[in-house]
């Protein structure tokens, strides 16, 4: 059967809306302008377009650092691949591996 009361479009819309406010709720006081830019935009644009505004304002800061976006992306890569080879232990190898019950009599 095919909706009829638009309720289908409301619930997308909304659902739309949370994923743009719950993303802009995470960055960072970095990004307090362009934030500001985004919710006073009317009708609040789709996270695509959010998405896209906020990494248009990253690499302008970027630029302005002097910081190179592919170093940035190769760092992180790295970084990605160092966790998976360490086999989950982070560090933590004699974790659980205490005194003991008797410790101390």
């Amino acid at each position: 059967m095919k909706c009829g009361c638009g309720m289908i479009k409301t619930i997308a819309n909304y659902k739309d809306f949370e994923r743009v406010m719950c993303f802009l709720k995470g960055l960072g006081e970095t990004y307090n302008t362009v934030k500001t830019q985004i919710l006073l935009t009317e009708p609040l644009p789709d996270i695509n377009r959010v998405f896209s505004l906020v990494l248009q304002q990253e690499r302008h800061l970027n630029e302005s650092m002097g910081i190179d976006t592919k170093v940035l992306i190769n760092s992180a890569n790295q970084q990605r691949t160092k966790k998976k080879t360490n086999n989950g232990n982070h560090g933590w190898r004699n974790y659980g591996r205490g005194r003991g019950k008797n410790y101390g009599k």
